[in-house]
């Protein structure tokens, strides 16, 4: 474990993490504060969720012309929200990762756009389906993993059951299960990266929902 890749959160990691970064070539900084972040928000603990959301706005307050880490920070944030519950907030700030995505297409793409569909489906914000679609085809080309094209072809089976077009419903939740229980990637090397190892019940509910 770095210094930059703590999952606590002391007086001691604090005071560490900050003279470290003030040592730190200043175009790395916004780089060592996105995975101290995202170090944090993975152990799911309020208090650390905080502290990691202080980091992400340091980032972009600090930072705010590094191309290279923005679309990530807003996406963390998204799930930072996302975590405590608050959808409005979360889906606000997956949407400006995503529209940063759409001005900056030289940027690192992030699951940004996958987060903010999985969202929509799960709060039911039915208006919002047709804009959905639209994403996921929009960015369908760009995904290689399985347990991506598992999400998002269990989300078009959910929005094409929701539009009684129950031919391309079956026809996406056969795509998601042909994709949910793959026992490869397909890559050569690295054969388990990307598949599914947890599925997701509420949304396999919504799929074989007839």
């Amino acid at each position: 474990m770095t210094w930059y890749t703590k999952n606590t959160w002391t007086k001691e990691d604090e005071e560490e993490f900050y003279i470290r970064l003030k040592r730190s070539r200043e175009y790395n900084r916004p780089q060592y504060l996105k995975t101290q972040a995202f170090a944090l928000i993975e152990t799911k603990k309020s208090k650390l969720l905080d502290v990691a959301e202080s980091l992400i706005n340091q980032l972009l307050k600090e930072y705010p012309n590094d191309i290279f880490n923005k679309s990530s920070a807003l996406n963390f944030l998204g799930d930072i929200y996302q975590q405590r519950g608050d959808y409005h907030t979360a889906l606000k700030h997956y949407r400006e990762s995503i529209n940063f995505e759409n001005v900056n297409p030289n940027s690192p793409q992030t699951s940004s756009f996958l987060s903010y569909s999985e969202l929509i489906i799960k709060t039911q914000q039915t208006d919002k389906y047709p804009n959905v679609e639209n994403l996921l085809f929009d960015r369908m080309d760009s995904v290689i993993l399985p347990v991506q094209k598992y999400k998002i072809a269990s989300i078009l089976s959910v929005i094409y059951q929701t539009n009684n077009n129950q031919e391309l419903a079956q026809h996406y939740a056969e795509i998601a299960e042909k994709n949910a229980t793959a026992e490869t990637s397909g890559f050569r090397y690295h054969k388990d990266v990307g598949v599914v190892k947890q599925r997701l019940n509420w949304l396999d509910k919504l799929v074989k929902r007839k």
